[in-house]
């Protein structure tokens, strides 16, 4: 059940998911496993096995996901920048621009979207963003230093003094509304190799954790005169957890907010046009995305969400290019 130690994580991050477990007393099953060798593969998952019991788990191994794809990706981009810093210090002092011997270094530069926030996680209540918020915490290297508005955080997301469990109420009613069950609300947090920062503008965030109902007061509807959804145009990855229970509250949220998921953006400001992926320059940037679905139970809705978003008219279908870009399962 251990799938996290036959992948090449970020560093130090094996220590830390393991560490975590120990001190929280979770056990990753095999199901559990399995689901994070397809999240690791870069794949579209489809889950519907995400129940009370292994709620945990789950997020668990999607919080580790997140965490590695985020760490690898600020890795690249820092090597890249600190590649092309050395060459613009050359040409400075010898007068000459730098050679660029392949074509393939330049494609092996262009790690960025058109915006900063790569990761988008829908989720029914505070009290689920809570929880994945909490593990991504502690996940990340130098996350025990200092984190920005971790204080406002618990006061708005954590436990209120009358959210204990109803005894007379079934474990998975308890599971669910247990804790802060208000659902509109949004969240940006970002990072840097030092801190990590909560409640951080859209379009400074690395993760975006959000209700359907609280992204779409700012995404709106086709039609509505006021609309923003370019801070979605670059996501990479986009977990929606426990698509059953979106469902009850209002799946046209869930529809609407899919729909503007990796649409280009309507402005164009502070784009290094020359590290732009080749995907979002291509107009392909929802085959470049992995789209994972967690539910109790399958059904056609959350099924269908595969297929929103803009369309490229390619003829490739589920072969998705973060696969190919971060070489598979072994990445």
């Amino acid at each position: 059940a251990a799938a996290w130690k036959h992948c090449t994580l970020a560093p130090g991050l094996q220590e830390k998911f393991e560490a975590f477990l120990e001190s929280e007393g979770l056990a990753i099953g095999a199901q559990e496993g399995s689901l994070f060798m397809f999240l690791h593969s870069y794949l579209d998952v489809s889950f519907p096995l995400h129940t009370h019991l292994n709620a945990r788990a789950v997020r668990a191994v999607g919080a580790l996901h997140v965490v590695d794809h985020v760490l690898k990706a600020c890795q690249e981009v820092l090597s890249n920048s600190a590649v092309s810093n050395a060459a613009k210090r050359r040409k400075k002092n010898d007068g000459e621009p730098a050679k660029i011997e392949e074509s393939s270094d330049l494609l092996a530069s262009c790690d960025s979207g058109f915006t900063r926030a790569r990761v988008l996680i829908l989720c029914p209540f505070r009290s689920a963003c809570h929880e994945i918020v909490r593990m991504i915490m502690k996940l990340f290297p130098g996350s025990s230093k200092e984190v920005g508005n971790a204080k406002r955080f618990e006061e708005e997301f954590g436990p209120q003094e009358d959210d204990g469990a109803d005894s007379e109420k079934p474990a998975d009613w308890n599971h669910l509304f247990q804790g802060n069950s208000d659902d509109r609300f949004r969240l940006g947090m970002s990072f840097s190799r030092k801190k990590m920062k909560l409640y951080t503008p859209f379009d400074r965030s690395d993760i975006l954790i959000c209700s359907p109902l609280g992204l779409r007061t700012i995404t709106g509807a086709a039609g509505d005169r006021k609309r923003e959804f370019d801070f979605l145009s670059s996501i990479e990855v986009c977990i929606v957890d426990r698509a059953d229970v979106l469902a009850m509250q209002n799946w046209e949220h869930v529809q609407e907010v899919m729909k503007v998921v990796n649409h280009r953006p309507n402005h164009l400001k502070g784009i290094d046009i020359t590290r732009l992926r080749p995907a979002f320059a291509d107009g392909k940037a929802r085959q470049f995305r992995q789209t994972v679905v967690t539910s109790a139970g399958q059904g056609m809705d959350p099924e269908a969400l595969f297929a929103l978003g803009p369309k490229d008219n390619s003829s490739q279908t589920s072969t998705n290019l973060l696969q190919k870009w971060r070489g598979g399962g072994g990445a």
